[in-house]
């Protein structure tokens, strides 16, 4: 399965028909393979964690002189803590860029202040985006939470405006009549899979 979708038609057709309605935004030319490897350090003071995390797929999509990231996680079967999972890959993910700037701005002796020494970057880097689609295509529809507040005990009525909450942008294959593709094999996947498992609920 990551086989087809490394494939920049597939990819490109995919995000299309989820992000932009079928709209073709997104051209597979535009887009690049990434290091899926976003192992990165969490350091606080005395303390230090080294997380190691594989992404399935991900490319830059080149919009114009900036680019967006584009992820893609595969999933046969629900993950009851998905929402954590993608919330730490994208942070991951972010970490490693952020800290792309501190070895450049460290070896080219360059911070424009103090506070930008402390802080790793300069008050104008930035980073780019991330977007990450978890595509599902399991026999039975997905029954895992969508959102980190889904995962959540009861939060107090007085907190929730403070609680900042994450939700994962599920792709089902069981839901193909929801989009519109234009590539010939990410329609027959969705829709033959789609047959294939209506036929055995039957």
């Amino acid at each position: 399965m990551k086989t087809f979708w490394r494939n920049n038609e597939r990819f490109a057709d995919l995000f299309n028909a989820v992000a932009f309605n079928g709209r073709q935004v997104i051209n597979p030319d535009e887009l690049t393979e990434m290091d899926t490897d976003v192992s990165g350090i969490i350091q606080f003071n005395d303390y230090n964690e080294s997380l190691v995390r594989t992404r399935d797929i991900i490319k830059k999509f080149h919009n114009g002189i900036e680019f967006t990231i584009l992820g893609l996680e595969l999933q046969t079967n629900p993950h009851y803590a998905m929402p954590v999972r993608a919330l730490l890959y994208d942070g991951l993910g972010y970490l490693k860029e952020c800290n792309e700037f501190r070895n450049i701005h460290k070896a080219e002796h360059d911070f424009d202040s103090d506070t930008g020494f402390l802080s790793g970057m300069n008050k104008s880097d930035k980073i780019h985006p991330i977007i990450t689609l978890i595509f599902y295509y399991g026999e039975s529809p997905w029954d895992g939470p969508v959102t980190l507040s889904g995962m959540m005990t009861d939060i107090p009525e007085e907190l929730r405006p403070f609680f900042s909450d994450y939700k994962i942008n599920l792709v089902q294959i069981l839901d193909s009549g929801h989009y519109q593709f234009y590539n010939e094999d990410v329609r027959s996947v969705f829709d033959i899979t789609q047959k294939i498992y209506t036929k055995n609920l039957q």
